[in-house]
Formats: C-alpha cells, structure tokens, sequence
C-alpha cells in the first residue's frame, strides 16, 4: 500500500512538473541548448538540410513552436547566406547594396538570398528575397556552379527575418535553466566555424542531465503529417505483397515526391494551398500503384482533408478581415459627396470629395514622416471615381524602412498605419509625400507585415473634413 502511494505520489509530481513545463511561453524568448551536436536546419523536419551544430549551453532566440516539435529560431551566430554576387554593389565597407535586375513585366523586383551551411556549399533553399536598395553585410565569396554555369556568390550575414528551425527536445527556456552561470558566452564563433564541420549529422538521443524524456513539450501532438509522412519503408512489403521489387521502388519514388510536393506547399502560407490538385495527383497514384503503397496513399488524402478545414477556416479569416478593411476605408472615404469640405488644422478627420486642380497645402505628416513639397505627377487622376479608391490617407516615407519591406505607407493624420504602398512602374509616391491622398490599384492582406498592402497604380487628390461627433 505504502509503494503504490509512492507511486501515486510519484505520478502526480511527474504530471504536475510537465504542466508547469508545457505552460505557453511568449515568444520570443531565449532559450538554452541542453546537449552537445545538436542540428539546426533550414526546415522544420530531419528531411530539411542541416545548416550548423550547436553545443551544450549556447543560447538561441525562439520565435515560434511549429508542428511535430520544430522551433523557429534566429539564425545563430556562425550561421550564413549566399546571394548572387551579380545583383550586389560592394562598398569598402564589407557591405553590399542589392540592385534587383528589372523583370520587365511590372513585377517587383527581387533577388534570392540562399540559406548557406557548415556542411555543403550548396544553395537550393530560399531563405529570403531582398529589392534594391537592401544592404547586406558581406563575410566571404565563394565561385559555384549553377544552371547558367560559374557563378560568384557572397557569403552574407542572414538577412533580417530569415530564420532556421531545432527540435525543441533539445533546448530549455531560460527562464527554467536555473543559475545562468554555467552556460557558454553567445559571442560569434570562430572563423573556423564558416568551414564545414568533421563526423557525421546525427540528433543526441535525450538531452544530458535530464531524468525523462526530452522536456519542454511542444503546443500540441505531432499531426499525420509528421507521423505518416516518413521515409521509413517496411522491406517485406514486396514479400507480402506480391509486387515486384522495381514496380515497388517506383512507386515508392513517387509517392515520396508528392510528399516532399506537399510539405513544401504547407509549409507556405495557406492562402498559397493547392490542395485539390496535390489529391488529384495522389489518387492517380493510388489507382495505379501496388497494394502497399495505395495503402499509404490513405493517410496522405486524410492529412489533405484535414488541412482542407485549415485552409477553410483561413479564407474565411481574410475575407472577413478584408470586409473590415474595406468598411475602414469606407468610414475614412467621402462622408457625403455633395457635403462642403470645412477646412481644419489639427484633430481627427475624414475623407472629403476629390478637389479640384487648384493648389493647397500639404498637411503635416505625424512624427518621424518627412514630406517634401508636392509637384505635379502623371499619375494623378483628379477625376477618379471616389467608389475606386483602395484606401485614402496621407502618403508617408516609413522613418526607419527595413529589408526586404515596404518604404512608403499610407497612413491617418494621427500617424495610424493603414497600409503599406508599393508603387507600380511610373508611379512616384515621393512626389507626393504629406499628402492626403485616395489610392487605386490592388489591395491585399500580407500576413507577414500584419497589415495590407496596396499596390498602387494612380492617386486621386482628396480634401479632409472633420469627423462627426468628435471620433
């Protein structure tokens, strides 16, 4: 009786202990790696390539916990990128200037940035894409081989918001590592590090030092996907079933392309999902293939149903996240078209009716904004349907523009961002900056920058007017 009270006892502590370590953290948070060769990769799975090892006591950034127990993490320190040394004006500096090449459609231009590692020279992973006008730091070049023959590539610094992924068995939030003392400094490796690492890539088994299994658990249980989708193959199958051993193979290869077909997919954004297709083209597959494989065909259409209802579940989202912007910009448009504007100098306001060709004065932008004085542009159109407008505000230069981001905004006269603007071939939003203006052209919702985006074609010129009611 007293063992089995032991072992309740026991049990509980064990539960309770869990619970404290599966409570969610608020990302991001650092994090301290508990074992020695553990990998990071530049995917959330062992199928993605390896990029570096980090040992015991390193300290990484989390900022996200993906399924099947991936944690999206900064790139550590050691860690690289390569990018087409061509599209890259150097400076004595060690920094480079990206100039996309022009792509001659309308389309913004970009060049790939390539996640680099310690182990292979390769560059077939997308890591970024950054427009002209970015900086990179520059840390080495290298000559390689590609589809258009020798090609110099720079070594770069990973550019802001690239990221590489670590199981999450293998590190510990700080906030848990107890006395920080014994753990290794994070200052930049050694040169030696850029250079591929000896012996072979493998996972430690458990984290040292710990008395159950790999702790810190991930937010929720691994799904089909991760548990289905593996490269383990039965080698009796043939045996049993019959088959062949090359018809075997072959439709094993087939299978295994359209699973890597499908974490690529799912790994994007799910507005980007083909999943009607991708099932298309495994039914086809079933059809033909042998009976062990039309088996494993099942749990492959099973995960696309279930990431069917994601995807439901996110257009949803976005139109309904749509329909709220539309109706903002709509609040924010012509209150009545035959009310006079009233001229004001400062306090919330609405969008008039379009003005006429008669000059005014620019407003102020908020704080932090710089509006020059506005000239005359070509892609002004004065007499723009206000029903056309995709957003009306005051055109801004953003103060501190990042990578590979948006440079102009469009924003309320309290500085409130509306949208980022991205301006089409001989559109000049510069010209003009502070003031307030009606945007055309396609608007859409850009997770990533948690706000929209408009691509802008024409401005119309519009006149304020104070908001009803005081709001």
């Amino acid at each position: 009786m007293r063992a089995s009270s032991l072992m309740i006892v026991s049990i509980c502590l064990f539960l309770q202990a869990s619970s404290l370590r599966a409570a969610p953290a608020e990302f991001p948070y650092e994090a301290v790696v508990q074992s020695d060769g553990v990998v990071v990769r530049c995917g959330p799975g062992e199928r993605y390539d390896p990029t570096m090892k980090l040992s015991a006591g390193q300290r990484v950034t989390v900022h996200r916990h993906d399924p099947g127990g991936w944690f999206v993490i900064s790139p550590p320190p050691g860690s690289f990128s390569w990018i087409n040394a061509d599209y890259v004006q150097t400076s004595g500096d060690g920094r480079g200037t990206v100039q996309a090449p022009d792509t001659g459609n309308g389309l913004p231009a970009r060049v790939v940035v390539y996640v680099g590692s310690q182990f292979s020279d390769e560059h077939k992973v997308t890591g970024r894409q950054l427009a002209s006008g970015d900086t990179v730091k520059i840390i080495g070049e290298k000559v390689q081989q590609t589809e258009q023959g020798q090609t110099k590539f720079y070594q770069i610094e990973p550019p802001r918001l690239e990221n590489r992924w670590i199981k999450g068995d293998f590190v510990l939030p700080l906030s848990e590592a107890g006395n920080l003392a014994q753990f290794k400094s994070t200052a930049p490796p050694a040169r030696e590090l850029m250079a591929p690492l000896n012996g072979a890539i493998a996972e430690p088994a458990f984290p040292v030092g710990t008395d159950s299994p790999p702790g810190f658990p991930v937010e929720r249980e691994p799904t089909i996907l991760e548990r289905e989708l593996t490269r383990a193959v039965d080698n009796n199958v043939a045996i049993k079933s019959g088959t062949p051993t090359a018809q075997l193979e072959r439709d094993r290869t087939m299978l295994y392309q359209l699973d890597d077909q499908m974490q690529n997919m799912l790994s994007q954004n799910p507005g980007a999902w083909s999943l009607e297709a991708l099932e298309r083209s495994y039914r086809e597959l079933q059809a033909s293939a042998s009976p062990g494989v039309a088996g494993m065909v099942d749990a492959r259409i099973e995960t696309l149903a279930s990431r069917k209802k994601i995807k439901a579940e996110y257009d949803a989202f976005v139109q309904v996240t749509t329909q709220t912007d539309m109706r903002d910009a709509e609040l924010l448009s012509l209150q009545s078209i035959t009310t006079p504007a009233i001229p004001i100098e400062t306090g919330p306001v609405q969008l008039g009716q379009p003005i006429s060709q008669e000059p005014q004065t620019s407003l102020p932008g908020p704080d932090g904004f710089f509006p020059p004085e506005a000239t005359a542009s070509p892609e002004v159109d004065p007499q723009a349907d206000v029903s056309q407008l995709d957003g009306a505000g005051i055109i801004a230069r953003m103060p501190r523009p990042q990578p590979g981001l948006p440079v102009h905004a469009l924003v309320s006269p309290e500085g409130r961002l509306l949208a980022y603007l991205q301006a089409e071939q001989g559109v000049n939003l510069d010209a003009h900056l502070g003031q307030p203006m009606g945007v055309i052209g396609k608007r859409t919702h850009e997770p990533q920058l948690r706000s929209d985006l408009i691509v802008v074609k024409r401005l119309t010129p519009v006149q304020l007017e104070p908001a009803q009611g005081g709001s």
